[in-house]
């Protein structure tokens, strides 16, 4: 037999076992990049059906902090309606489906009635079915502060304005997805406006004792309590008798 066909096998075999060296190298290396892009800070694969990033918890506080602001009382009562008086500075809460910006779909600002800080845009307001204006996110998470609130013999979560204090209504964890959480606050504590120079804004902080701007009757307005209220009292729907807020 001719010296080169012997040799024949051989050289395939040699072949054979370079491709098989060579695969298992890149097994081994392709997930050790993928690994190295991933500690890198690189967007790692994406695999189907994983579960989306949970939400940031919010910080609820024990009890609520100093306010940055104080205002005179007899300087609020001048300019608040009796119902907005109440609602922040007692902690009260209108009657659901009372509230004039309850069902307001413009696109907008709220503001706090009381210091005018920004608090929720219109981007996160949705129809809850509660009677209240729901927001699923704040405008910026410095501008609330979070406070558990034990009232009614069952513990909640009070948001209140972080800038002056003022109560605004409660967190709830029945949110739409991705926080799942349902700021529920009440209209009587916002100002809105259309843009940061709307003069709605300007005229929510005027004078208006007589509840001319916001035309609430006073059965819309329940008992203060709760929180950091001074007064007694309930939450409870006047008419329903739900407690919500």
């Amino acid at each position: 037999m001719h010296p080169a066909m012997t040799s024949f096998p051989s050289a395939a075999c040699t072949c054979a076992s370079i491709w098989l060296v060579a695969g298992a190298i890149s097994i081994l290396w392709v997930p050790s990049v993928l690994c190295r892009r991933s500690a890198r800070g690189h967007a790692a694969p994406e695999v189907p059906g994983s579960p989306a990033p949970a939400a940031a918890v919010p910080v609820v506080l024990p009890r609520a902090p100093e306010p940055e602001v104080h205002y005179d009382e007899t300087e609020l009562r001048s300019r608040l309606s009796s119902l907005q008086f109440a609602v922040t500075q007692r902690a009260a809460t209108e009657r659901a489906f009372s509230g004039s910006l309850y069902d307001n779909d413009e696109d907008g600002v709220y503001r706090c009635i009381i210091c005018n800080s920004t608090l929720f845009h219109s981007s996160a307001k949705y129809d809850s079915g509660s009677g209240w204006p729901s927001f699923s996110d704040v405008a910026n998470t410095g501008g609330v502060v979070l406070v558990t609130d034990t009232s009614l013999g069952m513990k909640r979560v009070e948001v209140l304005c972080k800038h002056c204090g003022a109560h605004l209504g409660h967190l709830f964890d029945d949110g739409p997805a991705p926080s799942y959480q349902r700021y529920c606050i009440n209209s009587a504590s916002l100002a809105f406006g259309l843009t940061e120079h709307d003069p709605r804004l300007a005229a929510a902080h005027q004078p208006h004792g007589d509840d001319s701007l916001w035309n609430h009757e006073d059965d819309s307005l329940t008992p203060p309590v709760g929180g950091n209220s001074k007064a007694p009292g309930h939450n409870r729907d006047t008419e329903s008798g739900h407690v919500e807020l």
